[in-house]
């Protein structure tokens, strides 16, 4: 059910180093792949190449973030060759590209289901990153602070500050139940009305727009129909959407998600 759906969402803060930050205008693959390096360098014991044929792979932090894998007996979207991962690192939209000594940067990390738990690996990985450096000239800094955010509630807590080097256990979580339109209105959470987006859609009227704009604030690529949209209709986007809600939901929170996907395409090709 959608009113299970669990994420934690933290921003990162980090403080150019001595030297400063040079860094493209798009950072999302510069802290991407920089961490991803970082992470599997500080997780993996067994240094093979392919965690798929790892004996330790379903046990592996690395493998679980960043090569997520069906595990063995996969019925549900078992013909996925691999999932969609648990985690999510929202970039600056800023375009700036250098940062001067101790000038901050900020970014979002959002963790889905299970891998809110792996968070303690998330935060040693950034700092070993900083002390590696990234960007042009692989540059040092260092990690100021990581707050915890609920976006829907409007609540924020730190949770760890350079100058204590401590991590507090607090943790603010954005629930499917938190959502506006997914739980019951009235009454205990047993009486949650059913979790299906197309129980709350509704056909168009006079006074309301039939028409919805939508602007990609970064790089996207959708596909459909086995190859790369050069277009991106409504219905592709919400197909991919759905898909990617799936799979999140079986392998990222145990449970199968029962929505008419058919009939939420079909009113989607008309918008």
């Amino acid at each position: 059910m959608l009113v299970n759906f669990r994420v934690a969402i933290y921003e990162i803060i980090l403080a150019a180093g001595r030297e400063g930050l040079i860094l493209p205008p798009y950072k999302g693959s510069t802290l991407r792949g920089g961490f991803g390096r970082v992470f599997q360098r500080i997780t993996c014991t067994s240094r093979q190449k392919d965690c798929r044929a790892c004996l330790l792979s379903q046990h592996c932090p690395y493998a679980y973030i960043f090569e997520t894998s069906p595990p063995p007996g996969s019925e549900a979207l078992r013909n996925y060759d691999n999932v969609p991962r648990p985690f999510v690192l929202e970039p600056p939209l800023e375009e700036k590209t250098f940062y001067r000594p101790g000038e901050t940067l900020a970014f979002r990390l959002i963790l889905i289901g299970k891998a809110v738990s792996y968070l303690p690996y998330f935060i040693v990985v950034f700092k070993e990153l900083g002390e590696m450096g990234i960007g042009k000239g692989r540059k040092k800094y260092r990690l100021k602070e990581i707050v915890a955010v609920d976006p829907l509630k409007n609540r924020r807590a730190s949770i760890y500050l350079e100058q204590d080097r401590m991590v507090r256990n607090i943790e603010l979580p954005v629930r499917g139940s938190d959502i506006p339109g997914l739980a019951g209105l009235y009454g205990s959470p047993e009486d949650l009305l059913p979790a299906s987006p197309e129980s709350f859609l509704r056909q168009p009227t006079a006074t309301e727009p039939h028409r919805l704009a939508i602007d990609f604030l970064t790089m996207t690529r959708l596909k459909y129909a086995e190859a790369y949209a050069g277009k991106i209709e409504f219905h592709v986007l919400i197909r991919n959407l759905l898909r990617r809600l799936s799979s999140l939901a079986y392998f990222h929170h145990g449970e199968e998600l029962e929505l008419d996907f058919t009939g939420l395409i079909a009113r989607a090709a008309g918008v």
